[in-house]
């Protein structure tokens, strides 16, 4: 059953740009068992990947009876599980999944990503919306990186 509050929140998440970088740090707080890869949790698991790296999860657990939602995962799920799909949905998306990275882990300056990655500044937020609609979703992409590319062209 949703509850006011859970519905306020899965609202206030929805509207939260995937560009803001302080509203996801200071708006969204998930637990390991309420991860569904979506766009704005694969956000806030890039942010906080630092932490991931030496396997601590970026917010304190709280009891899983005090969960908003039914857990799908394991209580005991740890954050380095986690991080090794969010490791393989990146590595999947090769070139744009580097710039989607840089952008989360080191402050998303767009001029910086943009030299580095020898793309137009222009381009970057394109680059770094297909890494984060290919690699959303609670199961991989039954298709590579660049045929998902193709087709959303062609759309």
């Amino acid at each position: 059953m949703i509850t006011l509050s859970t519905a306020n929140l899965i609202s206030e998440e929805r509207l939260l740009s995937l560009f803001d970088r302080e509203a996801i740090i200071n708006k969204l707080e998930y637990q390991p068992w309420e991860i569904r890869f979506r766009s704005r949790q694969i956000a806030w698991l890039l942010i906080y990947l630092d932490l991931l790296d030496i396997e601590q999860w970026p917010v304190n657990l709280r009891d899983i009876s005090t969960a908003r939602r039914k857990p799908r995962h394991a209580y005991f799920e740890t954050s380095s599980e986690v991080k090794a799909d969010l490791d393989i949905r990146l590595k999947a998306t090769g070139r744009d999944g580097a710039i989607c990275y840089l952008y989360y882990t080191k402050g998303g300056d767009e001029a910086e990503i943009a030299r580095v990655s020898r793309c137009d500044i222009r381009d970057i937020e394109r680059h770094i919306g297909l890494a984060m609609k290919y690699m959303s979703g609670w199961e991989h992409k039954g298709t590579s990186y660049e045929e998902f590319v193709r087709h959303k062209k062609r759309r």
